[in-house]
């Protein structure tokens, strides 16, 4: 079931308002299965994700799934979606178990990619296909052990060969795990034997980054950061310099580079305002020079293993974890510019009420009441030294010539105009002790012209 958790944060002495949700989605919710392998946002607005069992799109308000249908070529390929990613045309291309799926957003219909070479050798259909990346009209796509070139309907196939530097075209490593392709147009390849990378326009694998028998030797995703890539391995997080091809930074969980789950990296967000590092043992926060848990925030609720992790068209960040479904970030900032420091004469007090009145006036009521004129820029504070027991303002409403002021003891009565305190019995010609030594919460005016008072000791 869809569970939303809120925090709202408003400082006084600070330009922005924070507000920050959490909604966790799962199959309750409607998912097909609550592994979410990739995430993935259309032109459209309209989010996608890929499970082990069956593709579901969002559009805010519902999933649809999709699944395979048995010996039907207009249904997905497979129902383990392992990738997703988009082409020109705003179609979706779906890596899975069982090859390459298009699906074509204008007709909303699945079709298989079938590709060939020259002599009809090279088949991707029921392949394996980890990660899937489109750039420039070209579709790459990796396996486990082979890297495919498609363009339309030819296709090109890169695959392990033993290591010789006479042989062009080819990977010195059996085992691939991650794909991406940089600005230049350059493909990097995660392996279990470090980075390779295949540069634009040429035949040739440089190998980049190798640490023989190491943890940190597999390459388990990537992110491109800029000039640098942020590189996730079974063993820490490392920043990689795309220029020099040199590892420039290199990140533990806790500055411990123990052997654990908590360095196995799986997923990687980053951007100027938020580090986020997704590890088999949970989501992390990159702080300056390692990477730890979330403390002390609504994101401590996001458990177990992090999968992927997606930032939208809105800011949103999307979690995808291994069993608990999908989590909804929603990070909302407001930016104001305040005409007057409020904190030189409200002394960090709590405020219960505030409320305008016809003139433009602003009053606020905490700790004492306090009037607030924008065109002087100037704070008048109302005295109730008649009243020793009163402590604490708890509502206000405006009504004919006079601002009603709920106390806990009772009501009082202010002029509008001289700032005369009145006699409430005078004043509505009526004895009501309940409500004159007691909290009053809220003052209702209703359309009848009925004043209603909710106290502690009740409806008045």
């Amino acid at each position: 079931m869809k569970r939303l958790v809120a925090i709202f944060l408003l400082f006084f002495g600070f330009n922005s308002i924070f507000a920050q949700t959490l909604e966790n989605y799962n199959i309750e919710d409607g998912l097909s299965q609550s592994t979410i392998n990739c995430i993935y946002q259309t032109k459209d607005g309209i989010m996608w994700f890929g499970t082990q069992d069956g593709l579901n799109a969002f559009d805010g308000y519902k999933f649809m799934n999709f699944r395979r249908i048995p010996n039907n070529d207009n249904s997905l390929s497979s129902n383990y979606i392992n990738d997703i990613t988009e082409d020109d045309n705003e179609n979706l291309i779906i890596a899975t178990r069982g090859g390459i799926t298009i699906w074509n957003r204008h007709t909303g219909t699945f079709k298989h990619l079938i590709t060939s070479d020259d002599n009809e050798k090279i088949n991707i259909r029921d392949k394996d296909i980890l990660q899937v990346k489109y750039k420039n009209g070209t579709i790459w796509a990796l396996s486990s052990q082979e890297l495919f070139k498609i363009q339309g309907t030819s296709i090109q196939k890169f695959q392990f060969r033993e290591q010789s530097s006479e042989v062009s075209n080819s990977l010195t490593s059996e085992n691939l795990y991650a794909l991406t392709i940089d600005n230049n147009n350059n493909v990097w390849i995660g392996t279990t034997e470090g980075i390779f990378v295949f540069y634009d326009n040429s035949d040739l694998f440089m190998h980049l980054y190798n640490s023989p028998n190491k943890p940190d030797n597999i390459i388990t995703t990537f992110f491109d950061n800029g000039n640098t890539l942020a590189v996730g391995t079974a063993h820490g997080l490392r920043f990689i310099s795309k220029e020099l091809g040199q590892v420039t930074k290199t990140y533990f969980y806790l500055n411990d580079s123990a052997f654990n789950e908590d360095n196995f990296v799986k997923s990687i967000y980053i951007d100027s305002t938020v580090k986020l590092i997704g590890t088999a043992g949970g989501l992390k926060i990159l702080k300056n020079n390692f990477y730890t848990d979330i403390k002390d925030s609504i994101l401590s609720r996001i458990k177990g293993e992090i999968i992927s992790i997606f930032k939208d068209k809105t800011g949103n960040i999307w979690i995808g974890t291994r069993v608990n479904g999908i989590y909804k970030i929603n990070f909302r900032k407001k930016e104001f510019n305040p005409y007057y420091d409020l904190n030189k004469t409200l002394n960090y007090m709590a405020v219960f009420a505030i409320t305008k009145d016809k003139k433009g006036k602003l009053w606020i009521g905490g700790s004492k009441l306090q009037i607030f004129d924008k065109n002087l820029k100037h704070i008048k504070d109302i005295n109730f030294n008649t009243t020793p027991s009163l402590k604490t303002i708890l509502s206000l409403l405006e009504y004919k010539d006079v601002m009603l002021v709920g106390t806990n003891n009772g009501v009082k009565i202010i002029d509008i105009q001289n700032f005369n305190r009145k006699n409430f019995d005078n004043y509505f010609h009526i004895k009501s002790k309940e409500i004159n030594e007691t909290q009053v919460m809220r003052i209702f005016l209703d359309k009848d012209s009925s004043l209603w008072f909710a106290t502690i000791s009740g409806l008045f």
